[in-house]
């Protein structure tokens, strides 16, 4: 994002801009690239690719993943029936699986 430098303070400040979210120092379109790497590869190597510290790749995750929780509508979901999990469950008990039956 732009900077700006105030000669009678001496201080730089960063320009507010409407294509990017406050403090986040890359453009929505940027961050959207980002996403969409993250979605296929580790941070690391995110961050990697594009120059920049893991950190600044984990920081912009968080704004969007808020935005895109409080869209969600589980008003539809009723659970899954008792019918599919229970039986797996049942075969799945610690004993099974340390006495060597497992699944049978």
């Amino acid at each position: 994002m732009p900077r700006l430098a105030c000669r009678q303070y001496g201080k730089t400040r960063q320009v507010t801009v409407p294509w990017a979210h406050s403090g986040s120092g890359f453009t929505q379109l940027f961050d959207a690239f980002v996403i969409a790497l993250v979605r296929e590869l580790l941070v690391n190597t995110v961050a990697d690719m594009l120059g920049v510290g893991d950190g600044r790749v984990w920081r912009i995750l968080p704004h969007y993943v808020e935005g895109a929780r409080t869209h969600e509508d589980f008003s539809g979901v009723n659970g899954m029936p008792d019918l599919i999990w229970m039986p797996v469950w049942r075969k799945l008990t610690p004993d099974r699986i340390i006495s060597g039956r497992g699944i049978s």
